[in-house]
């Protein structure tokens, strides 16, 4: 049965599952958030919490901003006093990722698209276009260290080393121009 066309279920079911299958719940409180039907705040913020349980920060970051911004896209479908909890739970959350040392670069490089609680970068933007060149970048970088993990010759450290000062120099110049 496609429980997606009915939100009451979805979420009915998401709560059901929460204590004893966290991804599953987390998969029927997504039904609840479709983009087939109307928004579901509370579908959104549950959804964000639990990528949050299951160590997914840029799933909680999405869900949960997309949450404190519906008021601004979706009056209608929006309550204020969920949106105002979600915009703090947006900023604690936001502030706990910068302050944690234990992000790696993987985990920064996906929550990047969350940045800003206001849409920053905005799709197609300079600086998203920016970011995803410098972290084409750094792939190739990781592609060339995995390629040669046993022994890494001259020609492929050089080729690396290019790419990572690429990848480095273009983050340094996105970041001072967007301070």
């Amino acid at each position: 049965y496609d429980y997606e066309g009915h939100v009451p279920s979805a979420l009915a079911l998401g709560f059901s599952y929460y204590d004893v299958d966290k991804p599953r719940s987390l998969h029927y409180f997504l039904m609840a958030t479709s983009k087939k039907g109307l928004p579901h705040q509370a579908a959104m913020f549950n959804a964000g919490r639990l990528y949050l349980e299951l160590e997914d920060p840029s799933g909680a970051l999405a869900y949960i901003r997309e949450c404190a911004n519906l008021d601004k896209g979706h009056p209608a479908h929006a309550r204020p006093q969920l949106s105002i909890s979600c915009r703090k739970a947006y900023n604690t959350l936001s502030t706990e990722l910068i302050e944690n040392s234990d992000v790696g670069l993987e985990e920064a490089i996906e929550c990047f698209p969350y940045a800003s609680i206001d849409d920053f970068p905005l799709s197609n933007s300079k600086e998203e276009q920016v970011f995803h060149g410098a972290m084409e970048h750094l792939q190739k970088y990781m592609e060339v260290v995995r390629a040669n993990s046993g022994e890494v010759n001259n020609s492929a450290r050089t080729k690396a080393v290019k790419h990572l000062t690429v990848a480095i120099e273009t983050l340094m110049k996105f970041t001072s121009s967007n301070r």
